[in-house]
C-alpha cells in the first residue's frame, strides 16, 4: 500500500504523522493532520469582495486505514510487515 498525499506550503514541523488503533474497533490507522497558509496576504476590506481563492487553507485531518501489522520505519516512513 503506497499513500501519497500532496500538501502544498505545509512545513515538515507544522505536519503530524501518527499509527494508532482505534479503539472501537481496533482496526489501525495513520492520521495526517497540520494547518496550511494562505501564500498570499490577507486582501483589504474593500478588495475582499472582488477576490476568489481556489484553495482553502485552515487545520486538516484525514484519517488512512491500514494493514494490522502496520509499524513506524522513521518519522515519515509507516511500513507493513505481514
Amino acid at each position: 500500500m503506497v499513500a501519497m498525499l500532496e500538501l502544498p506550503g505545509v512545513k515538515h514541523n507544522e505536519l503530524s504523522v501518527t499509527l494508532a488503533t482505534e479503539p472501537y474497533t481496533h482496526a489501525r490507522q495513520i492520521t495526517v493532520s497540520g494547518r496550511t497558509h494562505p501564500p498570499f496576504a490577507e486582501p483589504v476590506p474593500e478588495e475582499r469582495e472582488r477576490t476568489k481563492r481556489e484553495r482553502k487553507f485552515g487545520d486538516f485531518l484525514r484519517r488512512i486505514h491500514v494493514p494490522p501489522h502496520t509499524q513506524v520505519c522513521s518519522q515519515f516512513w509507516i511500513c507493513f510487515s505481514p
